[in-house]
């Protein structure tokens, strides 16, 4: 009852049937809810063909919030609360999914790196799970991180200098020669 009558299978289909007929109301809510389910799933639609979804949907929100069911009043609730942004998903197909795939990977060295004291080890663990990200300045680019306290421990170095080579060079004038 929960997959979608298209996703079934002939045999899945037949005993579907069998059990609807036996128990007529249950039908009308299964072919309630494959019609509301059809019309969530549209999808690449112009502004003016979303105009017939919007009343279509409306039509749905009025039917839930009015057939008694305490259930149903809530996914009433749902859809209108929800409703600009149904509305918005017929017409544009963009997603915050690898956002959130991200995010989730992030979560997932937190938990297992519990009491991290080092933010560089963190980010350059970060790095190392998402690849596609490896060339954004925002991750590569050291810079100063005022939640974890601080500038960078590189801050003032060149690339492979260490600590003694700056301090050595640092009284070091033009020429090269010390003051």
């Amino acid at each position: 009852m929960r997959r979608h009558a298209s996703k079934l299978r002939p045999d899945q289909k037949l005993r579907l049937d069998r059990y609807l007929d036996a128990h007529p109301a249950i039908r009308i809510l299964y072919e309630a809810k494959e019609s509301l389910c059809a019309l969530l799933n549209i999808k690449h639609r112009t502004k003016k063909t979303c105009q017939p979804l919007i009343n279509r949907l409306i039509d749905w929100i009025w039917k839930l919030r009015y057939s008694g069911f305490p259930a149903m009043e809530t996914l009433a609730e749902t859809l209108d609360k929800w409703s600009a942004e149904i509305a918005r998903m017929w017409r544009f197909t963009k997603n915050n999914g690898i956002t959130e795939g991200f995010h989730t990977k992030m979560e997932v060295i937190q938990r297992r790196a519990y009491g991290f004291k080092n933010f560089t080890n963190y980010r350059l663990r970060v790095i190392e799970i998402a690849p596609i990200c490896r060339n954004h300045v925002w991750l590569i680019k050291i810079r100063p991180c005022p939640v974890f306290g601080g500038e960078p421990k590189n801050r003032g170095r060149t690339r492979g200098e260490t600590e003694s080579e700056r301090r050595k060079g640092a009284g070091k004038t033009a020429t090269g020669t010390r003051h």
